[in-house]
This record gives C-alpha cells, structure tokens and sequence, in this order.
C-alpha cells in the first residue's frame, strides 16, 4: 500500500477496530534524496494548519505532498522536475470538499496558501 492511500479522510484510515500498525518500510533511495518542507500553525504545539513536503530522489523524480490543509494527503509524483504547470494543474484538481475545515484555517485561505508553499518547494527542488 502507498502511504498516501493510508489516510482516508478525516481522523479516518484504512485500520479498523483492533488493527495494530506494526511496521514501515521506507525505500533507501527517499533517504538520500533531497527534501524541503513547509509548515504553516497557529502555534508551535497541535495541528498544523497546511504542510506540504517535497522531495527530489537522485533520478531526478519528484514528489510532493500536501497534508493538514487537506482531509486526506494529497501527492503529485513526477519522473521529471516539476514545472509551474504541472504544479498549477495539480492543485487545481483538489476537489472543494477535500479542503480541510476547522479553527485553524479556511478552507479558501488553505488552497492558496498551498500553493504558494509548493511553488517555494518546486523551485527549491528545481
């Protein structure tokens, strides 16, 4: 399974009742690639109000992931540097009702900031 299959929505995930998490197993070529990650919380301790990572293996491959803003992590993997393009159609394919709701955040103030964070992490990564 991919770990961005693992949260489904929501507080929800594909354990149920009694399940027990007991391992993860992360490729060695992630541990070596070059990484950049953005947080956005109204404070230093709780939930986050957007987090979006990236990474660049040593294939050139890119991936980037946005979390917190989102009810469930939303991931663009690509085998090439990403362009602004490719970035911009991304986000626009995060459906409305994937935005996250709550105290910290509106869901129209998440979108944008989103993308504003994952254009730095593009470039960074560039």
């Amino acid at each position: 399974m991919k770990t961005s299959e693992f949260v489904t929505g929501s507080s929800a995930n594909v354990l149920a009742v009694g399940d027990v998490l007991r391992s993860v197993h992360l490729p060695a070529a992630a541990l070596t690639a070059r990484t950049s990650f953005r947080k956005l919380a109204p404070s230093p301790l709780g939930r986050s109000g957007i987090v979006v990572i990236g990474r660049r293996d040593v294939d050139g491959s890119v991936v980037l992931a946005v979390t917190a803003a989102t009810v469930r992590p939303h991931v663009l993997r690509r085998s090439a540097p990403l362009t602004s393009a490719d970035l911009a159609a991304w986000h626009a394919d995060i459906a409305d009702d994937q935005w996250t709701i709550d105290a910290h955040g509106d869901p129209d103030w998440r979108r944008a900031v989103t993308l504003v964070l994952a254009e730095q992490i593009r470039a960074e990564l560039s």
